[in-house]
C-alpha cells in the first residue's frame, strides 16, 4: 500500500507531460516500466481533451489509440515524451476495448490492438481493426510481425491480448 494512503496524506501530484504532440494520454492500459525506468503504456485514446460541456473530444486529430513511451523524472515531476506508435502509423484507429502492450526481453513492443472503432470521434460503426497483433522495434519503428486472427465462421478479425511465452511453453 502506498505510504500516502496509510498516512492519510494527499497523493503525490501527477507528473506533467512534456513534449507529447498530443499533450496527454487517456483510457490507458498495460502500463509497464522498462529497465531504464521509462514508462510504456497503451493509450486507449478515449475521452482525451474532452470538452466538459459537450462531452466531445477536442483533440484536433480525432480519436485514436497508440502505444506511448515517456521518460520519467520523479524529482522534477515530469514525464517526457520519447516515442509512440499507432496501427499503421496513421493515428486513426481507435481501440475502444482490450488494447494491450507487453515489453519483450529484446526491448520490442508486443501490441494487441483490441476491438476498434474507425473514424473521428468514433462516429462510424464498430469494426475490428485489420490487424490483431503487432511486434514493433520501438527504436527503429519497424514492424517485425503483424498477425490477423479471424473467426472461421464469418471471417471477421477478432481481438487478442498477446502475452510473450518462452519457446518451450508449447511443447
Amino acid at each position: 500500500e502506498a505510504d500516502w494512503i496509510t498516512r492519510g496524506s494527499p497523493p503525490p501530484p501527477p507528473l506533467r507531460i512534456v513534449g507529447d504532440p498530443y499533450e496527454e494520454f487517456c483510457g490507458q492500459h498495460a502500463a509497464r516500466l522498462r529497465p531504464d525506468g521509462n514508462l510504456v503504456l497503451f493509450d486507449n485514446g478515449a475521452h482525451c481533451l474532452v470538452d466538459p460541456v459537450t462531452g466531445i473530444s477536442t483533440r484536433e486529430s480525432g480519436v485514436f489509440s497508440r502505444v506511448v513511451e515517456y521518460a520519467l523524472n520523479l524529482e522534477t515531476g515530469q514525464a517526457t515524451f520519447v516515442r509512440h506508435h499507432s496501427l499503421h502509423g496513421t493515428f486513426d484507429h481507435y481501440s475502444h476495448a482490450q488494447g494491450h502492450v507487453e515489453l519483450l526481453p529484446n526491448g520490442n513492443w508486443l501490441i494487441g490492438w483490441g476491438r476498434g472503432v474507425r473514424g473521428h470521434r468514433g462516429a462510424d460503426p464498430p469494426y475490428p481493426p485489420d490487424v490483431s497483433i503487432t511486434e514493433l522495434n520501438p527504436q527503429t519503428g519497424d514492424v517485425l510481425l503483424s498477425i490477423t486472427i479471424t473467426r472461421a465462421d464469418n471471417g471477421r478479425v477478432v481481438n487478442a491480448r498477446p502475452y510473450p511465452l518462452p519457446p518451450d511453453a508449447l511443447e
